[in-house]
């Protein structure tokens, strides 16, 4: 099967059951964005893997953690997901979005759709849709409409342009700056960064022979900070940023970080 990557849309040909054409289980971030030609063309992913419809009425994709119930599987280790959790329909021009399953599903912002809420309209672009359950944990669905350009991610949700960039960090670098950028990874209203004492506390619980301490928190996001100020990247020194201290610098760190996709929603995966 052709890559995701590769595709233009051209190659969709709705030749799966009920157009539902699988996607390679390897395939990266929606965040990342899809080159398609074809308007309403439908993406949606889990770390199980996903699928991709062409927009027809009355085309649906289902989504839970019972894998042959489902076409996009989502906590199949948890039973706090409901077997058949949401819906992906096409009418009316649009799909919708619609819960079916006992936990409520997180949208962008503080949205979240109940079992009771009316369908949800999906905007071209990236939706990530979140399930929360016990002990903290967030499941995520990736959704991703075509708009019909070719040319990648939408801006949705007011969510930052892709400049065509991505910055490497190491194993370490990668973990302590996603928990600290997880209010924004999770795409919550008005974000700000995890402090280095919650991440430093998290960390240790997930990594406890990892050396995790507050100046180690500290001293791994501010290097990222500094190697990237050096390659241009604006708003990342305290002579630019003034009196608002650290937490601006961490702001813009991760905004830079959110708008290369260097960070994308299913990162948070690791902290699970």
């Amino acid at each position: 099967m052709t890559d995701i990557s590769q595709l233009d849309g051209s190659q969709l040909d709705g030749s799966g059951l009920d157009g539902v054409e699988p996607l390679l289980v390897t395939q990266g971030s929606l965040a990342h964005g899809v080159p398609d030609h074809v308007p309403g063309t439908l993406y949606a992913r889990s770390l199980s893997g996903g699928v991709r419809l062409r927009p027809r009425p009355d085309r649906k994709v289902t989504f839970g953690r019972n894998k042959p119930e489902v076409q996009v599987c989502v906590g199949g280790d948890d039973q706090n997901v409901s077997r058949k959790h949401g819906t992906v329909t096409f009418h009316d021009g649009a799909w919708w979005l619609r819960n079916i399953g006992r936990r409520n599903l997180q949208l962008p912002g503080t949205q979240q759709l109940f079992t009771e809420s009316d369908p949800y309209p999906l905007a071209p672009g990236y939706t990530p849709v979140f399930i929360r359950t016990a002990g903290n944990r967030s499941h995520l669905v990736e959704i991703y409409v075509s708009d019909g350009t070719g040319q990648g991610p939408v801006s949705a949700h007011g969510a930052p342009t892709f400049e065509g960039h991505q910055w490497l960090l190491d194993r370490r670098e990668k973990l302590a700056l996603i928990a600290t950028a997880q209010p924004y990874l999770l795409h919550e209203d008005h974000p700000e960064p995890w402090s280095r004492e919650a991440v430093a506390n998290l960390l240790d619980e997930i990594d406890p022979t990892g050396g995790w301490t507050v100046p180690v928190v500290g001293h791994t996001v501010d290097r990222v900070r500094k190697r990237l100020a050096k390659n241009g990247v604006p708003g990342l020194l305290q002579d630019e940023v003034g009196q608002r201290g650290g937490s601006r610098l961490k702001h813009n760190l991760i905004m830079e970080l959110l708008a290369s996709r260097t960070l994308v929603p299913p990162d948070l995966a690791i902290l699970d």
